[in-house]
């Protein structure tokens, strides 16, 4: 998962760059140490730059954004690469369905014949699931253009 290679290389980095940088500092006054925190934050901000940039700039919506149908939007064929899109599906998703209607709907973009399934089911949950996902389907194609 390039997620928890991301979180690896940042967590090696920072140990090894930031870690050791306090052993020459001693030898220095540095103060109120004011701007040795300003250079340290500077520093910290251009690696996680240089980071980014060469694992080629992966999209990182913000969480308010993140949430079951945004994760399986992002990663669908569909829409790869399209993160503002999903990021207003996703809102959408927030204010007409449920958190749990929200994981059954986000399985629909892995296996789209269980979306079949549900739409035919004579179960009554699933009647009731499928009225939310059709007035959230009908708000998303609405409201995310």
């Amino acid at each position: 998962d390039d997620t928890a290679i991301a979180i690896a290389d940042g967590l090696a980095i920072a140990g090894f760059c930031f870690g050791t940088n306090f052993v020459p500092v001693k030898k220095f006054n540095m103060g109120d140490g004011i701007c040795f925190q300003w250079i340290m934050a500077n520093a910290i901000l251009l690696v996680g730059i240089i980071v980014n940039l060469c694992r080629g700039s992966p999209t990182f919506p913000p969480l308010a954004m993140a949430g079951p149908i945004d994760n399986a939007c992002v990663r669908s064929d569909r829409a790869r690469g399209n993160a503002p899109l999903c990021g207003c599906i996703q809102q959408v998703a927030n204010q007409t369905l449920s958190r749990s209607d929200q994981r059954k709907a986000a399985a629909f973009f892995r296996d789209p014949h269980r979306a079949q399934e549900v739409r035919t089911s004579k179960r009554d949950s699933d009647n009731s699931f499928w009225r939310r996902y059709r007035n959230f389907a009908s708000q998303s194609e609405r409201l995310c253009r």
